[in-house]
């Protein structure tokens, strides 16, 4: 996913590396969900609520570890392996041009008004 996903050029090695970190996340993090449901009683404290807690708790956990995997590939390869060199198809845009379109969309606004 963190090979294909990008429209980015990155070399195999440092997918891997994240990977495997992202993969090691996960693991810790269903260890501890796994831990807590077999010997804490979640429904005790909040009820039939307690479950569906913690299945949303588990759903933000991934999410955050995907995201936190995709960065740390970058910032991997960046230090440690080649460049990560955008495709030729990727369109870049930099923080002045988010400033511009956001003064754009402001000015419309203010005229509306």
């Amino acid at each position: 996913m963190y090979k294909m996903l990008p429209d980015a050029k990155i070399r195999w090695r440092d997918v891997w590396v994240g990977s495997i970190v992202t993969a090691l996340l996960f693991a810790l993090g269903k260890e501890a969900l796994s831990l807590y449901f077999g010997k804490g009683d979640p429904a005790s404290v909040y009820g039939a609520a307690g479950y569906l807690i913690l299945i949303l708790l588990w759903f933000t956990y991934s999410g955050l570890i995907l995201f936190f995997g995709a960065e740390f590939t970058f910032v991997y390869a960046k230090t440690y392996g080649r460049s990560i060199k955008p495709s030729e198809f990727a369109v870049s845009i930099n923080d002045e041009d988010i400033a511009d379109k956001e003064n754009e969309i402001g000015a419309s606004r203010i005229k509306k008004i």
